[in-house]
């Protein structure tokens, strides 16, 4: 059975697919006014586990420095499409996946570092 879901991505939707034992890479890099933001978001499905897991991780540069942040989620085969929301313009977005926070997140600040925070 392959796990089929939506993706928000580059200001549109797309369908993700995959086979069991997946895993599907996707970075996205852009130039900001301070410096850069990348971001990588990886999919896996393992069929042992009934799971598809994201996991994301943010690297950005600004005036204060560098900033991390990665963390990792999970979607049971059957929430792959549980999920409705209402977008920003007021649309109601139905059959999204209901991701669950499966780690604790983990943040690198390098400004609060060298202030000693």
């Amino acid at each position: 059975m392959n796990a089929r879901f939506k993706i928000r991505m580059n200001g549109g939707t797309c369908t993700i697919a995959l086979k069991p034992g997946d895993q599907l890479h996707h970075v996205q890099f852009r130039a900001t006014d301070e410096g850069f933001r990348r971001e990588v978001n990886i999919w896996r499905y393992d069929v042992g586990d009934g799971y598809v897991t994201k996991m994301v991780h943010i690297r950005e540069k600004d005036c204060d420095g560098i900033g991390e942040v990665s963390a990792t989620f999970c979607c049971p085969l059957l929430d792959l499409r549980a999920h409705a929301f209402e977008d920003l313009d007021g649309t109601l977005r139905i059959g999204w996946p209901k991701w669950e926070q499966s780690e604790e997140p983990t943040y690198y600040d390098q400004f609060a570092q060298r202030m000693g925070y």
